[in-house]
C-alpha cells in the first residue's frame, strides 16, 4: 500500500519531467512508515522508472526527484482491480478526491455495460489454459489465443502479401537491420505508456529468460533506442527474414511487472484484447479500451474447461473441437477440417546415455519403432509422415516380424528405456502401445506423462531416451521451421554440442538464400537430422472445428483456428 500511496502523492505534486527538491522526512510522513520502508520505495519506484531520484549534494539541500512518467493510468487500473477485490476504501484514496465521483461513475457504467454484454466468443475447451506470457508460449491453442493479447511491431497483410505497421508508423531497412518509428499514444493495458524502450526491455527479457525462443532470437543483434518513439533493431540475418522475426508470437509487446512479497509477477498485454481472468477451468479476455488497431466485432473471448461442468454445453458454445460435440447438436453446427501441417514425431536423446550415443543404434531403434506402427484405435484418422510437409496419404502399417529381428539385433538397453510424452491422449496412448511393443520385443521401456509446460522444460527432457511430441506449422514456413529447429527444447536436448554446432552451421547457409530456396534447404535438413537417427516423423493429423452457425468466421487458419478479429456473432 505504500508505493500506491507514494504514486498518488507524486500524481499530486510533482509535473513529469520537472525535477523537484524533496525531503525522504516529508515522503516518510506522507506515507505514514518508517524511514527505512520510504527508501524502499524509492528504490522500487525509481526500479519500475517512474522516478530519477539525486541524492542530496552539500549541507541542507534536499533529494532532487524528477517524474518520468504519469501515474494516474497506473492508479485508476489499480483502483479499478481493488473495487473489484471489495477494496471499495482503498481503491478510492488511490483517486484525487476531485475526480472520485467521475470515476466511480465510469466504473458503475463499464460494470453494467459488461454484465449485459452477450456477444462474448465461447470456446469450450477439453483442458485450462496455460500461461500466457508470450516469451514462454509453445502451444498451438495458447500461441492463438497471445495474438490476440499482444500486438507486434509489425503484422502481416495476407491479402496484400506484404508487411504492415501495428505497433510501428513506418519502417524501413537500413544498412544495420531496420528502423521504426512507434504510433503516438501507444498503451498496455494498464494505461502505462508503450514507448521504443519498452520494445527494447521486452526484447532484453526474451533473449536473457526464455528457455525456449532465447537460440531464435539470438539472430537479433540488439535494439538501440534513440527517443520515445524511434528504435533501431540492429540485425546481420537475411533482410527477408528480419521483419518475420517482429512478426513472430514472442515479439508480441509486452510489459512485465515484476513481483515481491505481496504479488507475483504479472504481464501485461498491447493487443486488441485484454486478460481478465485466467483460472483452471476459465480464460476471460475483453476487447481492450487502450488498442490503437481496428477493434474487433466481439466483446470477448471466454475459453471455459469442460471439466467444470459449470455451463450448459449448446448455448454457451460457438467453437470447439467435435471430440466435445453432443451428437444432439450436431446440425446446428458447420465442421471445418484440413490437414495439419507439421507432424507427430519421435526423438531419439544422443545425450542421455552411451548406448544411445551409438549412431548405429539409434538408426536400429529408430527403424524398431518405425516398424511398430501405431494402435489401431486411432490408425484410420492417421496418415504417414515423410516429414513435416509430407503429403498426408497412406496408411500406417506395422511390420512385427520385421521389428522383432531388429531387436534381435539391437540387444538390451543396460537400463530400461525412458519414453517421455505429454498430456494428449492420443500421445499418451501411442506412448503405452510403444512402451508394450518394446517389452514384448525384449526392450525394457517405461512410460512417463508430463503436463505443459513441465514436459517441455530441458530439466525433464534431458531425463528421457525417447521423446514422443509434435509440432503445428503456421502459416509462415521460414519462422515454423526455424521455430521447430531453434525454438524446440525436445530438439536442442537430443542433440550433442558438436550436433548443435552442426545444426547452427547448416542454417547460417541457409539464411542468406532465397525464399524458395530456404524451403527447400530446410526439408534437406531435415532428412539428415532422420539420417542422424535423432528424429523419425511418424504421422499427420486432421485438425477439425465445429462452428455454430450463428457465427460468421473466416476458413481455418494453419493452426487449426479462425481468426478471433474476422467473428460476428449473429442473433
Amino acid at each position: 500500500m505504500h508505493y500506491w500511496k507514494a504514486l498518488a502523492f507524486l500524481r499530486d505534486q510533482l509535473v513529469v519531467a520537472a525535477p523537484v527538491p524533496l525531503s525522504l522526512d516529508r515522503l516518510t510522513q506522507e506515507l505514514g512508515c518508517t524511514k527505512r520502508n520510504a527508501q524502499l520505495v524509492v528504490k522500487k519506484l525509481v526500479g519500475n522508472g517512474i522516478i530519477r531520484w539525486q541524492s542530496s549534494v552539500g549541507r541542507g539541500n534536499f533529494p532532487i526527484v524528477t517524474l518520468l512518467k504519469d501515474p494516474q493510468p497506473m492508479l485508476e487500473n489499480k483502483a479499478r482491480r481493488w473495487i473489484e477485490e471489495g477494496k471499495v476504501a482503498m481503491a478510492i484514496s488511490l483517486i484525487a478526491p476531485a475526480q472520485r465521483d467521475a470515476f466511480i461513475a465510469a466504473y458503475i457504467a463499464r460494470h453494467q455495460s459488461h454484465a449485459h454484454r452477450d456477444d462474448i466468443l465461447q470456446i469450450p475447451f477439453y483442458r485450462g489454459t496455460h500461461a500466457l506470457d508470450p516469451i514462454d508460449i509453445t502451444r498451438r491453442t495458447e500461441q492463438h489465443l497471445a495474438r490476440y493479447l499482444y500486438a507486434n511491431l509489425l503484422r502481416f497483410d495476407a491479402q496484400a502479401r506484404g508487411y504492415r505497421g501495428d505497433l510501428a508508423q513506418t519502417f524501413q531497412t537500413t544498412e544495420r537491420g531496420m528502423a521504426i518509428t512507434l504510433r503516438k499514444g501507444l498503451c498496455f493495458h494498464n494505461g502505462e505508456p508503450l514507448t521504443a524502450h519498452s520494445v527494447q526491455q521486452h526484447f532484453t527479457r526474451l533473449v536473457t529468460t526464455s528457455e525456449h525462443y532465447r537460440s531464435l532470437y539470438q539472430l537479433i543483434d540488439a535494439i538501440e533506442v534513440q527517443d520515445r518513439y524511434r528504435l533501431e533493431i540492429i540485425s546481420s540475418v537475411e533482410a527477408t527474414l528480419l521483419p518475420k522475426l517482429l512478426c513472430a508470437g514472442a515479439m508480441g509487446i509486452a510489459l512485465w511487472l515484476k513481483g515481491d512479497a505481496d504479488r507475483e509477477g504479472q504481464v501485461i498485454g498491447s493487443g486488441p484484447f485484454e486478460l481478465v481472468e485466467q483460472t483452471e477451468w476459465r480464460t476471460l479476455m475483453n476487447v481492450s479500451r487502450y488498442y490503437h488497431g481496428y477493434r474487433p466485432w466481439v466483446d470477448g473471448i471466454e475459453v471455459w474447461n469442460v471439466g467444470d461442468k459449470a455451463k450448459e454445453f449448446a448455448p454457451n458454445s460457438h467453437l470447439f473441437h467435435p471430440l466435445l460435440e453432443p451428437r444432439a447438436q450436431a446440425a446446428d453446427y458447420e465442421q471445418k477440417a484440413q490437414w495439419e501441417a507439421g507432424c507427430e514425431y519421435i526423438l531419439l536423446n544422443a545425450n542421455r546415455s552411451p548406448w544411445l550415443g551409438s549412431l548405429s543404434r539409434r538408426k536400429k531403434l529408430m527403424a524398431i519403432l518405425d516398424a511398430l506402427g501405431v494402435p489401431a484405435s486411432f490408425a484410420d484418422e492417421v496418415a504417414k509422415a515423410e516429414g513435416m510437409l509430407s503429403s498426408p496419404s497412406a496408411r500406417l502399417t506395422a511390420n512385427l516380424h520385421q521389428a522383432q529381428q531388429w531387436a534381435d539385433e539391437l540387444g538390451k538397453p543396460p537400463q530400461p528405456l525412458q519414453l517421455l510424452t505429454y498430456a494428449l491422449g492420443q500421445h499418451i496412448d501411442y506412448a503405452h502401445y510403444l512402451a508394450t511393443a518394446l517389452r514384448e520385443l525384449g526392450i525394457a521401456c517405461e512410460v512417463s506423462v508430463l503436463p505443459f509446460p513441465e514436459f517441455c522444460q530441458t530439466a525433464a527432457l534431458q531425463h528421457a531416451d525417447i521423446i514422443l511430441s509434435g509440432e503445428v506449422f503456421g502459416d509462415d514456413a521460414d519462422m515454423s521451421w526455424l521455430g521447430w529447429l531453434l525454438a524446440s527444447t525436445s530438439l536442442q536436448a537430443c542433440m550433442t554440442p558438436a550436433q548443435q554446432q552442426w545444426l547452427h552451421e547448416a542454417l547460417a547457409a541457409i539464411y542468406p538464400l532465397t525464399e524458395a530456396k530456404r524451403l527447400k534447404a530446410y526439408q534437406a535438413l531435415e532428412k539428415k537430422l532422420i539420417k542422424k537417427g535423432l528424429y523419425l516423423p511418424r504421422f499427420h493429423v486432421q485438425q477439425t472445428l465445429s462452428v455454430a452457425k450463428s457465427v460468421t468466421t473466416s476458413e481455418l487458419l494453419a493452426n487449426g483456428w479462425v481468426d478471433f478479429s474476422e467473428v460476428v456473432i449473429m442473433p
